[in-house]
């Protein structure tokens, strides 16, 4: 049974969500096509991607940009959206370890 996202929280509007389960690379790899078809379907252009997919977020972000990298954004988010989804917090950021007082030097 899929857990239910709670996307009206989220701090905006999505046009589409799918989602996946657990080990998603693994049992929902079908995800790629049905999105390679929206975005031809529907010619989709200057839109957002966004996948929150565990492994199989790289695979999409990867395989959509080389599919149509020049209309289109697709970015792996990871975990970020967990608090909004009401999904169990598993990320040091998400949960106050020390590893927020960091600061980074490039």
């Amino acid at each position: 049974m899929k857990s239910i996202l709670h996307v009206h929280n989220l701090p905006f509007k999505p046009t589409n969500v799918l989602r996946v389960g657990t080990d998603a690379w693994r049992n929902n790899y079908d995800v790629l096509e049905k999105i390679g078809k929206l975005i031809q379907k529907d010619a989709v252009e200057n839109e957002i991607f966004l996948f929150a997919a565990g492994p199989l977020a790289n695979i999409l972000t990867y395989e959509l940009w080389k599919y149509n990298s020049e209309k289109n954004t697709y970015i792996d988010i990871g975990s970020i959206l967990d608090p909004y989804l009401e999904l169990k917090l598993t990320r040091g950021y998400q949960l106050g370890a020390q590893t927020l007082q960091k600061i980074c030097t490039w």
